[in-house]
C-alpha cells in the first residue's frame, strides 16, 4: 500500500513539474526562449492594433505596473505613434 501511495505522489510531483515548463498554448512540454519571444511579440502587436491597454498592461508584472507613475500615458503614447497597420516585425533569432 505504501509503495502504491509514494509511486502516485511521484507521478503527480513528475506531472506538475513537466507542465510547469510549457507555456500551456501548444507547448506540450517545453518551449524554446525564442518561440517563447515570438508569441509574445504576436501579444504585443495584437494589443497595439486593437488598441488595448489593459491587454499591454496584463504583460507586466504587479511591481512594475505599481511602480509605474505614467504607464497609462505611455501605453496611449504608443497608440499615438503607431500609424496604420503594423504588418511585418522580424526577430533576429
Amino acid at each position: 500500500m505504501i509503495k502504491k501511495i509514494v509511486l502516485i505522489v511521484t507521478l503527480v510531483l513528475a506531472s506538475m513539474m513537466l507542465l510547469a515548463c510549457g507555456r500551456g498554448r501548444g507547448g506540450l512540454v517545453y518551449m524554446s526562449e525564442p518561440k517563447l519571444a515570438d508569441r509574445r511579440m504576436e501579444d504585443i502587436v495584437k494589443a497595439i492594433q486593437d488598441e488595448d491597454s489593459e491587454a499591454l498592461k496584463a504583460m507586466f508584472s504587479n511591481r512594475s505596473l505599481v511602480e509605474s507613475e505614467e504607464l497609462d500615458q505611455e501605453i496611449e503614447d504608443l497608440f499615438s505613434f503607431v500609424e496604420g497597420d503594423i504588418t511585418k516585425w522580424e526577430n533576429d533569432h
